[in-house]
C-alpha cells in the first residue's frame, strides 16, 4: 500500500494493490486508489486478468476466453482531480464520475462496454483564465463504440453543449462524428477575451479519393479584444485534415496590442482546403479610425485591409496606409504585402528620405530644429515608450474600461491640427490622450500635454459610418469643427 502518492502534480491519498503474476497471467485482485476532498473521499478500482497472451496477439478470436484481458475498472465515487496526469494542458480538475466498465479482448483489439458519467463537474485549462464549471456528460461504451450524450456546461456566463460517436477499428478510429456548439462562451486567454459564439463538427471527410478528419463549422467574433499570439513551442505539424471553416468578424472586435496596433475589425473569413495545404478566401478591415504605432509613434489609419488570398498559407496579405503629424511634417506609413514578409514604406509632405524621417519620429521636432543627433537620452526615452509605457498604457485602458489610451512624445494627435498647434512642437513634451465611446457611433476624447505649451484639448468625434466622421475639438480659445472621409478607388 503506498501513500500520498502522485504523478505530474496530480496526488492521491492512497493507493492499495494486490495482485499475482504466475505462469504468463497477471492477476489483479484488487487495486484501489483513494483520495479525499473537503469531507469526503473519493475512490476508483480495478480487478480482473491480463494474460501475458493478450500482449503479444493482435486478433481476439485467436485466442481462447481464459487468454484474453478481462478487467473490471468502477468510478463509483470517484473523481476528475486525477486528469492533470493525463495531460499537461489540465491546471487542475475536480467533480464526482460513476460508472462501470469491463475490458476485453487484446491490447491492440480492445473491447469496451459499460458507461462513465460526470455531473458538476469543473476543470481549469492552463491556458484559459476561467475554468469550465458545471460539466456534465454521459459516455456509453459497446464493444468497439463508444457514444457522448448530454454533454454540456458553462464558462464565465456562457455556455456549451455537445454530443457524438465514434467507432473503433483496434485501436484505430473507423467512424466518428462529434458536435460542439458555443453559445456566449465567456473565453479569457492571452490573445482572446470575449464571448465566442459558433458551432464546431469533426467528422469523416473526402478529398481526391482519400480518407481524412473533415473539421467544418463556423465561428462567430463580437464584443471581444484580440491580439496576435506567439508562435507556440510545438513538437511536430498540425495533424493533416480537410477545412470548411467560416470566421465571421462582427460588431465591436477589437484588434489590440500596446506595443503596435489599436483598431476594431469587420469582415469574414472563410478557411478550405486542408491543415497542410489550406485555401483561404474573404477580407478583414478596418471599421472605424484605428491606429498603428511605429516607434512608438501612433499612426491614424486612413485604409486597413487583410486579404486572405495567399496560396498554401493561414497569414493574410496586408494594405495600411496610416499618417501622422511631428511638428509641421506630415508622415506617412504605408504596409503592404504578405504578413511575415511585409514591405513598410515611410514617406512625408517635406520629401524626406527615409533616414531622415526615422529621425523625426525618434527626435520628434527637435531634428526640424537642426539637431538631428541620436543620443543616449534619446535612445532611452525610446526605449522606456516601447516597453513601460506600452505596459501602462495597456493596463490603465483595461481598469479605466476605456475604448483608448495612449502616452506619446509631442503634441496631441488630431487629423486638424491648430496655429498654436502648429508652432509650439516641443522635443521634450509628451500628450497623455483618452478616448470613450459613449454609444456605439459617438466617442467623447480629451488630451494632457505634459512639458509643452499645449494646455488641453477635448472633443467628440460621431462615426456616421466606417468612411465618414464628423469632428469637433477645443483647445484653449480655439475650436476645430472638421469632417474626415475614406474613399477608395
Amino acid at each position: 500500500m503506498g501513500r500520498d502518492g502522485g504523478v505530474e502534480g496530480s496526488t492521491f491519498d492512497t493507493l492499495e494493490t494486490n495482485l499475482q503474476v504466475r505462469n504468463g497471467l497477471c492477476d489483479i485482485k484488487n487495486m484501489l486508489v483513494k483520495k479525499t476532498v473537503g469531507e469526503k473521499t473519493y475512490q476508483a478500482s480495478a480487478r480482473g486478468i491480463v494474460p501475458s497472451r493478450a500482449l503479444e496477439v493482435d486478433n481476439p478470436e485467436e485466442l481462447n476466453d481464459y487468454e484474453q484481458i478481462r478487467l473490471e475498472i468502477s468510478l463509483d465515487n470517484a473523481d476528475l482531480s486525477l486528469l492533470p496526469a493525463l495531460s499537461k494542458q489540465v491546471d487542475w480538475a475536480m467533480g464526482p464520475t460513476q460508472g462501470n466498465l469491463l475490458i476485453t479482448g487484446t491490447a491492440a483489439h480492445p473491447h469496451f462496454d459499460g458507461n462513465v458519467l460526470l455531473t458538476d463537474g469543473a476543470v481549469k485549462l492552463k491556458a484559459l483564465k476561467l475554468p469550465l464549471t458545471k460539466m456534465s456528460a454521459k459516455i456509453v461504451f459497446n464493444g468497439n463504440q463508444m457514444t457522448v450524450k448530454d454533454f454540456f456546461g458553462t464558462m464565465g456566463e456562457g455556455s456549451y453543449d455537445g454530443s457524438g460517436r465514434l467507432e473503433l477499428d483496434g485501436l484505430t478510429p473507423l467512424h466518428y462524428a462529434f458536435d460542439f456548439r458555443a453559445s456566449g462562451l465567456e473565453v479569457q486567454s492571452s490573445f482572446f477575451t470575449g464571448p465566442l459564439d459558433g458551432e464546431i463538427h469533426l467528422s469523416e471527410g473526402k478529398l481526391f479519393d482519400r480518407e481524412m478528419p473533415k473539421l467544418s463549422g463556423q465561428l462567430d467574433l463580437h464584443d471581444c479584444t484580440v491580439s496576435v499570439p506567439s508562435i507556440p513551442d510545438t513538437e511536430g505539424e498540425l495533424p493533416d485534415m480537410i477545412l470548411d471553416l467560416q470566421l465571421n468578424v462582427g460588431k465591436k472586435v477589437h484588434f489590440y496590442s500596446s506595443y503596435l496596433y489599436d483598431m476594431y475589425l469587420k469582415g469574414a473569413v472563410h478557411f478550405g482546403g486542408t491543415t497542410h495545404h489550406p485555401k483561404t478566401s474573404g477580407q478583414v478591415e478596418v471599421a472605424r479610425g484605428g491606429t498603428v504605432s511605429y516607434l512608438k509613434t501612433p499612426f491614424k489609419i486612413r485604409q486597413g485591409v487583410a486579404y486572405f488570398n495567399q496560396v498554401g498559407s493561414f497569414l493574410p496579405s496586408i494594405d495600411f496606409v496610416a499618417d501622422t503629424t511631428v511638428g509641421r511634417t506630415k508622415i506617412y506609413l504605408y504596409l503592404h504585402g504578405p504578413l511575415g514578409a511585409m514591405e513598410t514604406r515611410l514617406d512625408s509632405s517635406s520629401s524626406l528620405s527615409q533616414t531622415e524621417i526615422m529621425q523625426v519620429l525618434t527626435l520628434g521636432s527637435d531634428y526640424a530644429a537642426g539637431n538631428s543627433t541620436l543620443t543616449a537620452g534619446d535612445m532611452l526615452s525610446l526605449g522606456l515608450q516601447m516597453t513601460v509605457l506600452s505596459e501602462l498604457e495597456n493596463a490603465v485602458r483595461k481598469v479605466m474600461f476605456l475604448d483608448y489610451f495612449s502616452v506619446h512624445r509631442g503634441g496631441p494627435m488630431s487629423d486638424f491640427v491648430s496655429t498654436s498647434s502648429e508652432s509650439n512642437g516641443r522635443d521634450d513634451e509628451y500628450s497623455i490622450e483618452v478616448g470613450k465611446y459613449v454609444t456605439r457611433k459617438l466617442m467623447l476624447k480629451f488630451s494632457q500635454s505634459i512639458g509643452g505649451k499645449h494646455k488641453q484639448r477635448y472633443g467628440v468625434e460621431y462615426n456616421f459610418d466606417d468612411r465618414f466622421s464628423l469632428v469637433f475639438e477645443q483647445e484653449g480659445s480655439e475650436s476645430i469643427v472638421g469632417f474626415t472621409g475614406r474613399i477608395q478607388f
